[in-house]
């Protein structure tokens, strides 16, 4: 007689979350987007695996001037024991637009997970890490590296500063003089004053109690 058992583990699961964050401005929910795809140790996607996508939540305060928002990418069940590896990036993350640069570190992580069978029916994801790289070029031989620790959604970060293009203004004045024409050799010094010492002034601008001050020299011509 034959008494065949079959063994199999139950599946386990992993959320993929990471932060992002605005500097300059605040963020609003689903303003960016980013995905997460599994890859080989090789660095190369696996085949056949599906594409997560997800976008950003509104972000809140943190620091002066300083947004954070999470983001959420998706669930994944593994029922297989075994290292796998997830390549977490956003899109246009190479690109300046109204004033916002994309990573300017230009962040791409890889979360490195290990899941183990407890030889009692379960799998259980006994860690994971995350590294994080600036080129496509260095994700390969991941089986190989040192990951920069544990894996936590704050720790994978992309950033992006938001900085407004300078403006530049012209003041124009006229002078009139009444009496007499202007005459060659003539000069007259004029004051532009600002009402606060960090409000943009002219180059060589000078420091007046509360104030900054520029003293403009005119010569007058027939």
């Amino acid at each position: 007689a034959l008494f065949e058992n079959s063994y199999e583990a139950e599946k386990t699961e992993f959320d993929l979350e990471a932060t992002k964050v605005m500097t300059g401005k605040e963020l609003g929910g689903g303003e960016y987007t980013f995905t997460a795809r599994e890859i080989s140790a090789s660095g190369a996607y696996v085949g056949g695996s599906n594409v997560l996508e997800g976008t950003n939540e509104a972000g809140t305060l943190n620091g002066e001037d300083r947004y954070e928002g999470n983001i959420y990418l998706g669930r994944i069940q593994i029922d297989k024991a075994g290292t796998y590896y997830y390549k977490i990036e956003e899109k246009d993350s190479s690109s300046i637009k109204d004033g916002v640069s994309y990573n300017p570190s230009g962040s791409i992580y890889v979360v490195k997970v290990v899941v183990e069978d407890d030889g009692h029916g379960a799998l259980a994801v006994t860690s994971k890490e995350y590294k994080k790289f600036t080129e496509q070029s260095q994700i390969r031989d991941l089986d190989t590296l040192t990951f920069d620790g544990s894996y936590d959604k704050e720790d994978v970060v992309f950033e992006n500063i938001y900085e407004a293009e300078e403006v530049s203004a012209e003041f124009e004045v006229e002078k009139t003089l009444k009496g007499r024409d202007f005459r060659e050799g003539d000069t007259f010094t004029f004051t532009l004053r600002s009402d606060a010492l960090d409000t943009p002034m002219p180059e060589g601008s000078t420091q007046d109690g509360a104030s900054k001050v520029k003293n403009i020299q005119i010569s007058g011509s027939d």
